[in-house]
């Protein structure tokens, strides 16, 4: 049976004609193929096909170019992959730089997702075939293969695009991903300094929320700014950098979190101080160790900074365990003086809501939270002066009646236009155009929702007559930002995700 290759690219010009070209010598090497604009028919369920092709998949080669590595669909395909390797062992993940050197920065998601992937670089047609061959003979990156060197024009290559036309008051920041906490782009919301400023309370636990791309990460990065200021000893933590085996037992997770505290801390440790036996559990354990080996060393306070949160979400058992015994050491603190030098922050997308039947499964009800909320015109305004743009009051009022105020979609707008990406019409094309400079944030969108029968249908509901009597799902899909509203009355939250939506559901 012939091996299966799914090629992920941007579906645009440039990469589609890599992708094709890919595609062709995979095909003359015997390999079935699945690429998007080829592989699925007009009339069949497009997410469908994609999860289909990726679950079949032995070999998952990605195109990484300056335009896909900004792209949400090449970016959630990653993770699936990744997810699916971890889980069963394959597809295994081939990445191929086009043109892109490896000190180029890539999105937060992908360089975690990727983080132990090996690369090869494809500076022009000729090197498909080569890279084709060196799957064929090897069977795949072999962990154990030296790396080509990078080719000599990638590694003098700037880092970043330097063409910022208009220029703005200060470099052009990519929209995803967290931003810098100084950046000037950088917009705070109502509450946000006394929030961050809670950090300093002893035993602090905050509570960080919001849908996916609304700026969590971006916030505790401030926090943990701030924090550095203060002379506290930060241990940043994603989630992300996880894998799905280290989420499904207690054990794993806590010898693994107290692992990365030390290494964060440079904190020599054996891994059999960290073991748990019959007489002290695995959470006693974490807990000694922290209390004997942080916190007692040294009086300054510890930061715990813990991003993604939510992709422990899925494993409500372990979730449980886990951010119960963060619990604990936040009311420790309140009757223990040495607990009060630690201080804890942790990010989570209410997207993931979305994946989660009871909404109960999200266990923080202790210390203090924050929801981040759209953006105002007014913060959009300051956005657009920023960007070096001029937008009248029509078209800034038209702008925001397509996306409102979701943070991402209005930097992503206002970013394209001062980079000459795309005019101020070109963000009211059809929604389900390939070109739309939205295309690959709503197709994600779609994918996600699809993957649940009973919310597509409960959406369905919503966009023909505006109401459900469903408040379980109707909550689930306001969680991810899909929708607002109270029982029994919703609409879609933006205009742009009710055209798109019209024009794909059935």
């Amino acid at each position: 049976m012939p091996k299966q290759v799914f090629i992920s690219y941007k579906n645009n010009k440039t990469d589609a004609k890599i992708a094709s070209a890919f595609n062709e010598e995979f095909k003359k090497a015997g390999f079935k193929t699945f690429i998007d604009k080829d592989s699925i028919k007009i009339g069949e369920h497009w997410s469908d096909k994609v999860d289909e092709a990726l679950d079949n998949a032995d070999y998952f080669l990605v195109l990484l170019t300056k335009e896909s590595i900004a792209s949400d669909m090449v970016t959630e395909e990653i993770r699936i992959a990744k997810m699916l390797f971890e889980e069963f062992g394959k597809p295994k993940i081939l990445p191929v730089r086009i043109n892109l050197p490896m000190n180029y920065r890539l999105n937060y998601d992908i360089s975690c997702y990727l983080a132990k992937a090996q690369n090869r670089f494809w500076q022009n047609f000729a090197d498909t075939r080569r890279i084709v061959d060196e799957i064929v003979n090897m069977g795949e990156f072999s962990a154990k293969t030296e790396l080509p060197p990078e080719p000599e024009s990638l590694t003098s290559a700037a880092v970043t695009d330097v063409r910022l036309l208009p220029m703005p008051n200060a470099p052009l920041e990519f929209p995803e991903g967290g931003m810098n906490p100084q950046s000037p782009f950088y917009i705070e919301r109502k509450g946000e300094s006394a929030f961050i400023r809670s950090i300093e309370m002893p035993g602090a636990l905050l509570k960080i929320k919001g849908p996916r791309q609304f700026g969590k990460t971006s916030l505790l990065s401030r926090i943990i700014f701030h924090a550095t200021t203060l002379k506290y000893r930060v241990v940043p933590i994603s989630f992300q950098q996880l894998s799905v085996a280290d989420f499904k037992n207690i054990d794993v997770l806590l010898l693994r979190f107290c692992v990365i505290v030390a290494h964060r801390l440079n904190i020599p440790v054996k891994i059999a101080d960290l073991t748990a036996d019959e007489l002290m559990s695995s959470k006693m354990m974490a807990s000694a160790f922290i209390e004997d080996y942080i916190l007692k060393p040294s009086t300054d306070p510890i930061f715990l900074a813990i991003d993604e949160a939510d992709r422990l979400f899925e494993y409500p058992e372990v979730s449980n365990e886990f951010f119960g015994l963060l619990r604990y050491w936040h009311e420790d603190a309140k009757v223990t003086h040495i607990w009060q030098r630690l201080r804890i922050a942790i990010s989570h997308s209410t997207e993931a809501y979305l994946a989660i039947r009871n909404l109960n499964q999200s266990p923080f009800n202790v210390g203090t939270g924050t929801v981040l909320r759209d953006f105002t015109p007014e913060d959009i305004s300051d956005l657009i002066s920023l960007h070096r743009l001029i937008l009248t009051n029509e078209q800034q009022t038209k702008l925001f009646d397509l996306i409102g105020g979701h943070p991402f979609l209005v930097r992503k707008a206002l970013y394209d236009m001062a980079r000459e990406l795309c005019t101020f019409d070109d963000l009211f094309m059809s929604p389900t155009a390939d070109e739309n400079p939205f295309a690959d944030h709503l197709k994600r969108q779609l994918w996600f929702v699809g993957n649940f029968d009973d919310l597509y249908e409960c959406l369905m509901q919503i966009i023909n007559t505006g109401t459900t009597n469903n408040i379980m799902l109707a909550n689930r899909l306001r969680a991810g930002g899909l929708i607002q509203g109270s029982s029994p009355n919703y609409t879609v939250k933006y205009n742009l995700y009710l055209e798109y939506f019209k024009s794909v559901m059935r």
